[in-house]
């Protein structure tokens, strides 16, 4: 990567004289940051959303039945597979992260998370070996879509599904589904690595090595709505306006 030091400079020329000096803190690693170690929150009752799910809860509302926030991953799976091993993965992912295992729901009229302390999916196998290759294309579309289009229920939930398809004497396709609420892209990402490392452990009879997770999204989200807020959150409010005034 390449640096043009003179648009650089010129840039840093403009700053105001105590931007300079907050840039040259950071720089040297001085930074006085505002952002805390998010801490740990008791769950003994209904937490905030983040701002971000609160704007998609508030979207999904007006079109409660609207599957638009679904979000779908298909996992090509080959060789010989433990499909016991995969559903107990799956489930142990649910116990892992509280988000795919929470519902949200109206308290005082404000929506708020709903953490289940425990929930268990069975896993839905269906053979398509049977049919003739090109029908058996269509059905894996079919149930793709099908599981796609299907909506989610917010206040009662589970906000995930999955259903494996087998698709070969040793292949599979896992159609695996949530709501944008609960998970985004780069969610996404986690939950295949530490699917994969849950199972490699499972399917050999090993216990699960991942370790533990210091904070949930929940503990984030009260974070954020108490950081965000007096003159934090109008000084965010007035940079936004002053970056989009002319959009």
């Amino acid at each position: 990567m390449s640096i043009d030091r003179e648009k650089a400079s010129a840039r840093i020329s403009k700053l105001s004289p105590e931007k300079r000096a907050i840039l040259a803190k950071r720089l040297q690693g001085k930074g006085d940051s505002d952002f805390k170690t998010i801490p740990q929150r008791h769950r003994t009752a209904p937490l905030p959303l983040s701002f971000a799910q609160q704007r998609i809860w508030f979207l999904q509302q007006l079109e409660i039945d609207n599957p638009f926030y679904n979000e779908q991953i298909a996992i090509h799976l080959t060789g010989l597979l433990d499909v016991v091993s995969l559903e107990k993965s799956l489930n142990e992912m649910i116990q892992r992260h509280e988000a795919l295992r929470t519902t949200f729901k109206m308290v005082e009229g404000q929506p708020v998370q709903i953490i289940a302390s425990n929930l268990t999916l069975t896993l839905p196998t269906v053979n398509l070996c049977q049919l003739p290759e090109a029908q058996r294309q269509l059905e894996i579309q079919r149930a793709a879509t099908e599981q796609s289009q299907r909506p989610f229920d917010l206040v009662n939930g589970p906000l995930l599904r999955w259903t494996l398809l087998q698709i070969g004497r040793q292949e599979y396709v896992l159609l695996f589904d949530m709501h944008h609420i609960i998970t985004d892209g780069w969610s996404l990402g986690i939950i295949i690595r530490e699917l994969s490392a849950l199972y490699q452990a499972f399917s050999k009879r090993k216990p699960a090595s991942l370790s533990e997770l210091p904070i949930q999204y929940a503990d984030f989200a009260v974070w954020q709505r108490e950081y965000l807020q007096g003159e934090k959150l109008e000084s965010q409010l007035s940079y936004w306006k002053q970056q989009l005034e002319n959009a």
